[in-house]
């Protein structure tokens, strides 16, 4: 059998209405609050939505104002300290020419390369912290890799790099080649560093769903610790030991990237190594763009 409700209702005096008044309540109480529940659920879903955009738009200002405060100092930094340093490290290489005893030059050596490692640490934080506004020009993506790859000592022998095989002619980008080619290079002497005898691989494609162009640099070392996914962007942050990393490439390539509109994560490689994802959403040159935007 079925029970069919209607708007209409019986009368008082037909004798089902005692049955079908209590019966018709129940059923309307029960559609009202599965009405309200789905309400509810939906305002839920919403609510965890803008607190999630809301946590993610505190945590870019809280990195905003970090950076800002990060700026001040350092150029206050570089100011105050490379000039000193400019002249400790110019007194120690003359000094250096005008020693004749073996140990005592490469003693002055060694004050010279501490006071130029101190100033470019200075830089690279100020760098970090005001890099300016991009400069960015059509750059082959062959001549923008081997930009990077020549920056990294050793790096010729043990990079392979896979481009798109479906492009028509040269995959060419829009970006400031010095110093996206840095950040990339930043990224492939952190690889060459995990795998010291291993080959570093670097592909580079154009997401189908959005039009991205993706940079992958995978290594083939011992990989990532949890803790090393969580802080390796943080400057100063490294697991190396202490002297061999000052901790501020990752940091400065991450900027470097962010710098073109695009982002920059660390994940587990395909090898068990450790993989460095680069995402440029806004790759493409104007011209190109155009064209698009007419067909």
């Amino acid at each position: 059998g079925c029970v069919m409700l209607t708007d209409a209702s019986p009368p008082e005096h037909a004798p089902e209405a005692k049955y079908m008044m209590p019966l018709r309540a129940t059923w309307s109480a029960a559609l009202s609050a599965a009405a309200n529940r789905g309400a509810i659920e939906r305002l839920a879903d919403n609510l965890a939505d803008s607190n999630r955009a809301l946590a993610a738009a505190q945590a870019k200002l809280t990195e905003a104002q970090a950076m800002a405060r990060l700026g001040e100092m350092t150029a206050g930094a570089a100011h105050e300290m490379n000039n000193p340093l400019t002249v400790i490290r110019g007194r120690a290489q003359l000094l250096a020419t005008h020693l004749a005893d073996a140990r005592d030059r490469t003693t002055a050596e060694k004050i010279a390369g501490a006071a130029g490692d101190l100033s470019d640490m200075v830089t690279a934080l100020h760098e970090i912290a005001r890099p300016g506004d991009p400069e960015c020009s059509p750059t082959p993506m062959t001549d923008l890799l081997d930009l990077a790859i020549m920056g990294v000592e050793g790096a010729q022998e043990r990079v392979r790099v896979e481009l798109p095989s479906d492009q028509s002619g040269p995959l060419v980008v829009d970006v400031d080649a010095p110093r996206l080619a840095r950040a990339l290079g930043e990224l492939l002497r952190n690889a060459r560093d995990w795998s010291p005898n291993g080959i570093v691989t670097v592909r580079v494609h154009i997401e189908p769903s959005d039009g991205r162009l993706v940079i992958r640099i995978e290594d083939d070392g011992p990989g990532l610790s949890s803790k090393a996914m969580r802080h390796a962007f943080d400057p100063f942050f490294s697991e190396r030991p202490a002297g061999r990393s000052r901790g501020l490439g990752l940091p400065l390539a991450k900027r470097l990237v962010e710098l073109h509109g695009g982002s920059i994560r660390l994940e587990p490689g395909d090898s068990g190594g450790a993989m460095a994802v680069v995402s440029l959403p806004d790759w493409r040159p104007q011209q190109e763009r155009e064209a698009g935007r007419a067909a």
